[in-house]
């Protein structure tokens, strides 16, 4: 639900607020299928596979407030990557861990992941979604060509190698402070991506932003620490140089041409 143009409101589940099941149960009737052993308030067990429950009416609901990160922009493109060689924390079970690893073999030696990506094609005046069925298959090898380079659009028309440099710039801030801290140890976090698509002024003479965004996102495997995140600082370098060498790659094809 939108709250202004910066912020969206979220409900909160109610699992978090006072420690039961989570809100869909509790705002549905009738005819859920009984899971042996779940203890549900309110829930009338029949016998025979099946419980009811009465009607009512919806709990009160918190919401938290949230930051729209796109707030701005006229057509937002946005990428998310996973960062960090491990995605599992140190809770997690052999099970955990294996399929973990299964997703994407690739992390290991790159520090990151192309985990979705919206991209709005100015030509089409529509967007494109990328999801991880595409991007888990991408190698070491073709994270540049196959993936980084399509969110930029470097191979098409209306190409944004534009904003590359404002990127490294942000990701090298991002790497002083990584390099640094030693509080925290982010498991599974994500960087998102976002600028821009659109670059000319629309019908109603709004002006496009030409500032591309950073943030670290998605903290729910986040743990106290005492020393560098090594896990997530390899994955920052080897992004900072995939992109490097894409612009690298732009530039000295446009010097030739």
């Amino acid at each position: 639900m939108s709250d202004t143009s910066e912020l969206v409101t979220k409900p909160v589940p109610s699992s978090y607020q006072n420690g039961q099941l989570g809100m869909a149960l509790k705002v549905q009737a009738g005819g859920h299928k009984f899971i042996p052993g779940k203890q549900i308030p309110s829930m009338i067990d029949l016998g025979d596979g099946f419980i009811l429950k009465a009607v009512q009416k919806p709990p009160k609901v918190t919401f938290m407030k949230l930051s729209n990160l796109t707030s701005g922009y006229l057509r937002p493109s946005v990428m998310d990557l996973k960062m960090g060689q491990i995605t599992y924390d140190q809770n997690a079970t052999q099970e955990k861990i294996a399929s973990e690893i299964s997703k994407f073999p690739p992390l290991q030696k790159l520090g990151f992941q192309i985990t979705g990506m919206v991209i709005y094609d100015p030509g089409k005046d529509a967007y494109e979604t990328i999801t991880n069925k595409y991007t888990r298959k991408l190698t070491e090898e073709t994270i540049i060509s196959h993936g980084l380079s399509l969110f930029f659009r470097l191979q098409k028309e209306n190409s944004r190698k534009d904003v590359l440099p404002q990127l490294l710039q942000k990701l090298q801030v991002l790497e002083n402070w990584f390099s640094q801290q030693k509080k925290f140890s982010f498991i599974a976090s994500s960087l998102l991506i976002s600028y821009d698509g659109c670059q000319q002024l629309n019908s109603g003479k709004a002006k496009p932003c030409d500032e591309v965004r950073l943030h670290l996102i998605d903290f729910a495997h986040v743990f106290p620490s005492t020393s560098i995140d090594h896990n997530v600082l390899f994955g920052i370098k080897k992004l900072k140089g995939c992109l490097q060498t894409m612009l690298n790659e732009v530039e000295g094809i446009n010097r030739i041409v």
